[in-house]
């Protein structure tokens, strides 16, 4: 069985109504929440993170410039293994 990729017109929609990769459940409030995998956040399956699919992880657009660090404007998947996801209870709760 083969999976269509989403386009990035679906990525745009998906990111504006507001869809997120369901965080997984912290311990405590100071667990770190771990990150989805690169290809869940890479919807496209493109090899990349574009700034389009990273809203869609909590932290990662504010991120998206230290980690990028060939400077292209997208996370490669090495690049996506430097990234720390906030504490669970950074996002006010």
């Amino acid at each position: 069985m083969t999976s269509k990729p989403i386009s990035i017109p679906a990525v745009l929609l998906m990111a504006a109504s507001g869809w997120v990769v369901p965080p997984a459940q912290a311990l405590d409030d100071q667990t770190p929440l771990p990150p989805p995998t690169f290809g869940e956040v890479d919807v496209d399956s493109n090899g990349f993170i574009s700034t389009g699919e990273s809203v869609a992880v909590p932290g990662l657009l504010e991120e998206m410039s230290r980690l990028d660090q060939d400077k292209d404007g997208k996370i490669n998947i090495s690049e996506y293994a430097a990234f720390q996801p906030p504490l669970a209870n950074a996002s006010g709760s």
